[in-house]
């Protein structure tokens, strides 16, 4: 099944799946007449405008899972994640320059706890998220997943050398910013920020290939920032998106595969199947 199979099909609503239905007895006459075609979408004449397209969908994704509810925001912003890995990765194959579309940015954080604690209010759905997640939960996640990264971070940089060491530079530093940033969310939804752990223990595995342990690091916090996607609004919500990109830029920057739909955890194979395509009128 091809990334965008899968995407499309997450996508259809309960009810859109299968082939089309028979028409009402009272209409069959009107069926029967012919009808004019609707006009034909042009394809994309290279890669390069392919890539180009997907990062302008993906685009429109990401933006209506900030306005989106819930499972439904997780999902778009699944979807939107993924169509940017395979937009850049479909330009980089075809030696085409990046789609000229922006990552989302995360935003400034502001505000302080009014002293009310955060609702634990639950997503509702297979795509929402974790079953009872809260949002509490998922902020104390989210800065628990940053911690055990910077430090897996320090570590491979003891290991990593050559063309490796910059980017593993830059990300440490990036999700240093990352811990800071949910640490401060949590203090704003009075959320209380968990206790540092004494250390971590680094497997033999990520020892070996720590390029390889990097992957999995990023890959692990995907269902994390799509937890708080789908359990958060607003800037909190703004700079989860942020975190699920980036997360999964990373993972495939180190050669992880972030999958078809990073960040969604319900089973694929439970998607509505694709309506079967219209068949053309006989001349």
């Amino acid at each position: 099944m091809s990334l965008l199979t899968s995407q499309s099909r997450a996508l259809l609503l309960p009810g859109q799946e299968g082939a089309e239905t028979a028409p009402p007895a009272g209409t069959a006459a009107q069926s029967a007449a012919p009808t004019e075609a609707p006009p034909a979408v042009p394809l994309p004449a290279s890669a390069a405008e392919l890539a180009a397209a997907l990062a302008a969908s993906a685009s429109q994704r990401l933006a209506d899972a900030n306005a989106a509810d819930g499972g439904m925001a997780r999902l778009l912003a699944a979807v939107g994640t993924a169509q940017l890995l395979q937009a850049s990765s479909l330009a980089a194959a075809a030696g085409a320059p990046a789609p000229a579309v922006a990552d989302p940015a995360a935003p400034q954080l502001s505000g302080a706890c009014q002293g009310v604690p955060a609702s634990p209010s639950s997503a509702a759905g297979p795509s929402a998220g974790t079953p009872a997640a809260t949002l509490p939960a998922a902020l104390a996640a989210a800065v628990a997943s940053e911690r055990e990264t910077v430090y897996g971070y320090q570590v491979a940089l003891t290991r990593l050398g050559g063309t490796a060491a910059g980017p593993a530079s830059a990300q440490l530093a990036r999700h240093e910013t990352l811990a800071a940033g949910a640490e401060a969310l949590s203090r704003m939804h009075c959320v209380a920020v968990p206790p540092r752990e004494a250390g971590y223990t680094s497997t033999p595995a990520f020892l070996a290939a720590p390029a390889a342990g990097l992957g999995a690091l990023e890959a692990s916090a995907l269902a994390v920032y799509g937890d708080l996607v789908a359990l958060s609004e607003g800037q909190t919500r703004q700079w989860a998106v942020a975190g699920l990109v980036g997360a999964a830029r990373s993972a495939a920057r180190w050669g992880t595969d972030a999958g078809a739909l990073p960040g969604l955890t319900a089973d694929q194979d439970a998607f509505p199947e694709l309506p079967a395509p219209a068949l053309a009128p006989a001349p």
